[in-house]
C-alpha cells in the first residue's frame, strides 16, 4: 500500500535539479503557504500550477456520489488537496491505461486526470489492455484496473480479471513496467481485506473502491515513476 508522504516523492527529482529550479521551488513553497492561507479564510477557489483546486474537489465529491459513499470527510479532502498541490506538477505529461469493461462509471475520475494534464487511454478488456502496453508508440506510466470483468474471456474463471491483466503484464517484459492500481465499486469490509492480500501478493499499488484513495495513489505514483526517471538520467 502507498504510505509515502509528499516529500519524500518530491525532494529526490528536486536534489537532481535543485540549481536549475531553485526558484520553483520557492515558488512551491509560497503557493503552499498561500493555500493554507486560502482554506484559513474561507475562500473557495485556489489554483496551484494551473490545477484548479476547486474544480478537483467538486470532482472528487461527485466521485464519490457515483460510488454511492456519504461525502469525502475534510480529512479526505484536505488528502487529496495537498497530493493535487504537491504531486499535480510533478505527474503533468504522464499517462494512464484504464482498463475497465464500463468505462462510463469512471468518468468523473478520468477529467480529474486530465484536469491535472495527465493522459489517460482506456481499454475494456485484458487482451486490449496487453496490446495498448505493447504498442511502442506509447509508453504508460501507471495501470488502473478494475477488478473483476464479468465478459472478459481471458484467464481462469475463478481469478479477477484485473490479477490476470497484471500477471500477465510480466509476460510483456516491459523496460519500464508500469504499476497497478485497482479500482472497484464499494465491496464489504472482508472482501476489501481479502482484495487488498491478494493485491499487494501480486505486487499492485493496492485497491480501492474511494475515489480520494484513487486521486492520492495515483499522484504519488506518478510523481515517483517521474522521480525515478530523472534519478536514473543523471
Amino acid at each position: 500500500m502507498v504510505g509515502d508522504t509528499w516529500y519524500e516523492i518530491v525532494l529526490p527529482p528536486f536534489v537532481i535539479l535543485a540549481a536549475a529550479c531553485l526558484a520553483a521551488v520557492l515558488l512551491w513553497l509560497v503557493r503552499g503557504k498561500l493555500a493554507e492561507l486560502v482554506r484559513q479564510l474561507g475562500l473557495q477557489k485556489i489554483s496551484a500550477f494551473g490545477v484548479d483546486l476547486q474544480f478537483v474537489e467538486q470532482q472528487t465529491a461527485q466521485a464519490y456520489k457515483n460510488q454511492g459513499l456519504p461525502p469525502p470527510s475534510q480529512e479526505d479532502k484536505a488528502a487529496v488537496r495537498d497530493a493535487v498541490q504537491f504531486l499535480a506538477p510533478l505527474a503533468a505529461q504522464t499517462l494512464v491505461l484504464w482498463v475497465d469493461d464500463t468505462p462510463g462509471n469512471n468518468v468523473v475520475e478520468r477529467s480529474t486526470f486530465l484536469s491535472w494534464r495527465v493522459g489517460v487511454q482506456t481499454a475494456r478488456t485484458t487482451d486490449e489492455g496487453l496490446l495498448e502496453l505493447e504498442d511502442s508508440r506509447q509508453s504508460f506510466d501507471l495501470v488502473i484496473s478494475d477488478w473483476s470483468r464479468p465478459n472478459d474471456s481471458v484467464g481462469d474463471d475463478s481469478e479477477p480479471a484485473g490479477l490476470v491483466l497484471l500477471k500477465r503484464m510480466r509476460d510483456l517484459e516491459l523496460e519500464r513496467p508500469p504499476r497497478v492500481i485497482f479500482y472497484h465499486g464499494v465491496v464489504g469490509s472482508k472482501e476489501l481485506a481479502r482484495r487488498r492480500r491478494l493485491a499487494d501478493e501480486a505486487g499492485a499499488v493496492g485497491t480501492t473502491g474511494s475515489p480520494g484513495d484513487l486521486f492520492r495513489w495515483t499522484l504519488i505514483e506518478l510523481a515517483r515513476r517521474v522521480g525515478k526517471a530523472g534519478w536514473a538520467g543523471v
